[in-house]
């Protein structure tokens, strides 16, 4: 079963490794992507393969400023939204196995 997650123009994910781009929103059922430097068209009667074992498709959100995609790879990669991934980067624990306080205001 593909999880179903809601992006804006220039947004991205991750499917393991393989980023993903949202490049333009052309109608609820036609969405605009860049994986692994190709640019797909996806949509929403159709399955598009944009790597190894992850298909995309389109649904319809009835919003053009938001896309829903469908995103269908094993559930051995993750998913993650791109500005979690590179903010992961700044909140990983030291060597300590101490994180960032995230209980104070900054």
């Amino acid at each position: 079963m593909p999880l179903v997650l809601g992006f804006k123009k220039d947004e991205d994910f991750y499917v393991a490794d393989t980023q993903v781009r949202v490049i333009d929103i052309v109608s609820d059922s036609r969405v605009m992507v860049e994986a692994q430097g190709k640019e797909f068209m996806l949509r929403d009667d159709m399955g598009t393969k944009v790597a190894d074992n992850i298909k995309l498709s389109v649904g319809n959100s009835g919003d053009m400023e938001t896309a829903r995609i469908l995103i269908d790879a094993p559930r051995s990669m993750n998913i993650v939204r791109g500005r979690l991934k590179r903010s992961s980067r700044y909140e990983k624990p030291d060597h300590n196995g101490h994180g960032p306080n995230l209980s104070k205001e900054v």
